[in-house]
């Protein structure tokens, strides 16, 4: 449940707003699920600012994607701010990740994550799988390997750039870097058997 006023602020400017006790950024987007009505959807992190011309960007992947391979697609993402030493170790991250790791995985069919601030999912294919993963702490993670696992694809858009807020302290980096890496560890286990024969992919995984 919303303790910071964003709830009523949002509320107040016109939109519907749904909040949910307890549980996981997962449970949350599920609970939102069950009232979208269009066939993509896009659970955007309220620390998060999309360009302006993001889904102008993103949204010809899903038009010219014929045979509905397509599953989820997410653009680039950088940090909001600069002010500490972390939010700047973060975009240099970011900058490797994003401007290298990436569209290599891209050119090779082999996107390994579609960031989970700023992802577009094809809704039926996400009701098919039960909607966003609660199983794990990284359901941004986990929803991608599942979808690796059932021969769909994920997409990264280069010129589609997504703003987000990172952590400004050690503190904070250090319980974040943690609850990923366990994320992670956690959707590997779970996806694990029906990647395996997946071999085709191998190399891009380990990327």
């Amino acid at each position: 449940r919303c303790s910071d006023g964003s709830a009523r602020i949002a509320s107040e400017l016109g939109a519907d707003v749904i909040e949910v006790d307890g549980g996981s950024k997962a449970k949350a987007q599920n609970a939102a699920l069950a009232h979208v009505t269009t066939d993509l959807v896009l659970p955007l992190d309220d620390d998060s600012v999309l360009a302006q011309d993001y889904l102008e960007q993103i949204l010809p992947i899903f038009e010219a994607d014929r045979t509905h391979e397509v599953s989820v697609a997410a653009g680039k993402v950088l940090t909001r701010y600069d002010r500490t030493w972390t939010e700047r170790a973060r975009m240099m991250e970011y900058l490797f990740n994003f401007h290298s790791l990436r569209p290599l995985q891209q050119a090779t069919g082999s996107v390994t994550v579609a960031a989970g601030c700023c992802s577009v999912f094809r809704v039926g294919y996400l009701r098919e799988s039960g909607g966003f993963p609660e199983r794990t702490l990284c359901e941004d993670i986990d929803y991608s390997l599942t979808q690796h696992r059932l021969r769909r694809r994920v997409e990264y858009c280069a010129r589609a750039v997504c703003y987000a807020a990172e952590p400004d302290t050690v503190a904070l980096m250090r319980t974040q870097l943690r609850r990923w890496k366990h994320g992670w560890q956690q959707a590997v286990k779970a996806n694990l058997p029906g990647l395996l024969v997946r071999r085709q992919r191998v190399a891009g995984w380990l990327i």
